[in-house]
C-alpha cells in the first residue's frame, strides 16, 4: 500500500470518528447483555467498502478467538465477514481511530493476496506513524 492511499483511509477514519453518534453506538454495544441470539453489533459507517462495527471484544475473544484484541477483519478471522472491520467497543474512544485504520489497511493489503504477517507489519508501520503524528500535535 502506498502512503497516499493510507493517508486517504486515515482521513476518512478521522472524519468518521469526529461524529458524536459513535459514542452512542459504542455505549449501545457496551450496555447490551450477551444473548444466545448472537453477537451484538453497533454499525458505525462504511469506509472503502468496509463496514466498521463495534462488538464486545471480550465476548469475541471468549466465543470466537482469543487472538482477537482491540479489532479485527475478515481477512484475518474467518468468523468476521470480509466486508466488515470489527472494533472492540470497550477500547477507549481515543484509541479506536488508530485501530480502525490499522484494520482497514491490513484488509486492503490482504485483499490483494498478501499474507497476514506482511500485511500486519505494514499496517503497524502506518498505525505507528499516525500515532506519532498525533502525539507530536498534542505536545506542540
Amino acid at each position: 500500500m502506498n502512503q497516499q492511499r493510507a493517508d486517504e483511509l486515515w482521513s476518512q477514519v478521522q472524519a468518521l470518528f469526529a461524529s458524536r453518534s459513535l459514542v452512542k453506538a459504542q455505549r449501545d454495544v457496551v450496555s447490551q447483555p450477551t444473548t444466545d441470539k448472537g453477537l451484538v453489533k453497533g454499525y458505525l459507517g462504511n469506509i472503502a467498502g468496509f463496514e466498521l462495527v463495534f462488538v464486545n471484544g471480550h465476548e469475541v475473544a471468549v466465543k470466537r478467538s482469543m487472538d482477537f484484541i482491540e479489532g479485527g477483519n475478515g481477512f484475518r478471522y474467518h468468523f468476521i465477514p470480509k466486508s466488515e472491520v470489527w472494533l472492540d467497543a470497550f477500547v477507549h474512544l481515543s484509541q479506536l481511530p488508530f485501530i480502525a485504520v490499522h484494520e482497514l489497511i491490513e484488509s486492503e493489503i490482504m485483499a490483494t493476496g498478501v499474507g497476514y504477517d506482511k500485511a500486519h507489519a505494514q499496517a503497524n508501520d502506518y498505525e505507528r506513524e499516525y500515532r506519532r503524528a498525533a502525539l507530536r500535535r498534542e505536545w506542540a
